[in-house]
């Protein structure tokens, strides 16, 4: 399946190392109930752990307003309590790996049978997926379907096209979600 919106870069990461870093946060913290999320970076505000665990995620672009409600550029703290973990190790080579400044990241959650609704996003966005199942795929409305494999690569991903992403199989989606600040 190819896709003009997805494809894969030249970065590679230890998949083993990827799912040690998630159970070790999973025995931290949970994801977000509504929104399914771990933020991996926080904005200045946050202080205690809980704050910045979940400073980051869910939707922070108005499409009524066609504005930011909150600033995306003061969301790429690094969580300092997470940085014994591998993910801060991947941060830092896709840091200096990115033609553009990164945003906020997170570790994003698609439970088996769930969807998201169609939408679009401001900026390219880089996708690791850490477990899927042949299940998990992106749709593209105008170019069809796409699946990200768990196999330490990251995805370059135009999330301005109009995208769903969707979990028919049985076990838990989680992806690293990369935003940029090239809107």
């Amino acid at each position: 399946m190819k896709s003009a919106s997805i494809s894969p870069s030249d970065l590679v990461f230890d998949q083993d190392q990827m799912k040690r870093s998630l159970e070790a946060i999973r025995t931290r913290f949970t994801f977000d109930s509504k929104e399914s999320q771990i933020a991996l970076t926080h904005g200045p505000s946050a202080h205690s752990p809980n704050e910045k665990i979940y400073d980051a995620i869910g939707s922070i672009y108005s499409y009524g307003e066609e504005k930011h409600v909150r600033d995306p550029k003061t969301l790429t703290i690094f969580n300092e309590n997470l940085k014994d973990l591998y993910f801060y190790e991947v941060y830092q080579r896709v840091l200096n790996w990115s033609p553009v400044p990164l945003g906020r990241v997170r570790l994003m959650l698609r439970a088996p049978n769930s969807c998201y609704s169609m939408h679009y996003d401001d900026s390219l966005r880089y996708h690791l997926a850490i477990e899927t199942n042949p299940e998990c795929y992106f749709y593209f409305k105008s170019e069809g379907i796409y699946r990200i494999p768990d196999d330490g690569t990251l995805y370059k991903f135009d999330a301005t096209q109009l995208h769903t992403a969707f979990n028919a199989g049985k076990t838990d989606r989680i992806h690293m979600v990369f935003d940029t600040l090239n809107s």
